[in-house]
C-alpha cells in the first residue's frame, strides 16, 4: 500500500509505502516500475512514509530512522542517507535550495544539506505534538501543522514561527496568486472538512467538506 506520492518534473510518478519507493511512467503502462530501497544486502530497507522530489530529477524517501536521497535515473549511484536513527519522519518537503524539510513524531522540523550529508540537521522549529505535514510556500517560507492543533509557518533559515493557526489540521497544500501577491493554504481537518487560509490576514474563508 502506498502511502505517499509526488510527481518529477518530466510527469512520472513517485509513490512511497512498504518498505520501497516505486517511479511510475504515466507513459509506458505496462512497463515496471523503477525501485528504489528494497535491496536489504545495501541496508536500506525500511518503511517509506513520505517522499519529496528535486527539481533535478532526484528523489528522498523519509520512514522509520532513515532520510535517503535517490537518483532514480543512475542507480548504480549510491543513495546518499541525510539521517540515519532520525525517528519516525512523515512529512517530507524539498526547498528551493535543496535543502530538505522533515518533520517527524518527535515533532521537530529539521532542514537537512545533501550537499553536506555528514552535517547536523538545522532546527527550524517545533510542535509540542508529532509533525503531520510540510509543504514550502514560493517563497522559500515552511508549513508545518502537528499533533498540537497547531499550523505554523517557519522561516527557511530560523527558529522562530512567522504565523500560527489554531487548527487540527492533518494535510497542508499551498497555493499563490501573483496577481494578489499572497500565499494560501487549504488545511484538510479530518472529519470537519477542509478550510481556506490567506496568510497575508491569517483568516480562513472558503471551507467545505
Amino acid at each position: 500500500m502506498s502511502l505517499a506520492m509526488a510527481t518529477l518534473g518530466d510527469g512520472r510518478v513517485l509513490t512511497g509505502g512498504g518498505n520501497r519507493a516505486l517511479v511510475w511512467d504515466p507513459n509506458r503502462p505496462g512497463a515496471a516500475p523503477i525501485v528504489l530501497g528494497e535491496d536489504a544486502s545495501e541496508g536500506y530497507v525500511y518503511s517509506v512514509n513520505a517522499v519529496g522530489v528535486f527539481a533535478d530529477g532526484r528523489v528522498v524517501t523519509g520512514g522509520d530512522d532513515m532520510l535517503v536521497v535517490w537518483d532514480p535515473d543512475h542507480l548504480d549511484v549510491a543513495p546518499i542517507v541525510l539521517g540515519a536513527n532520525v525517528g519516525w519522519v512523515r512529512a517530507v518537503a524539498v526547498l528551493a535550495d535543496g535543502r530538505v524539510v522533515t518533520g517527524g513524531d518527535d515533532g521537530r522540523v529539521l532542514a537537512w544539506d545533501p550537499a553536506r550529508s555528514d552535517a547536523a540537521p538545522v532546527l527550524l522549529g517545533e510542535h509540542s505534538g508529532g509533525v503531520w505535514a510540510v509543504t514550502v510556500l514560493a517563497d522559500g517560507r515552511v508549513v508545518t501543522s502537528g499533533g498540537d492543533r497547531m499550523v505554523r509557518v517557519w522561516d527557511s533559515m530560523g527558529e522562530t514561527p512567522l504565523a500560527e493557526i489554531a487548527c487540527h489540521a492533518s494535510a497542508v497544500a499551498a497555493s499563490a496568486s501573483a496577481e494578489r501577491r499572497e500565499s494560501r493554504l487549504a488545511l484538510a481537518e479530518g472529519r470537519a472538512g477542509w478550510s481556506l487560509w490567506s496568510l497575508a490576514d491569517r483568516r480562513g474563508g472558503t471551507t467545505g467538506r
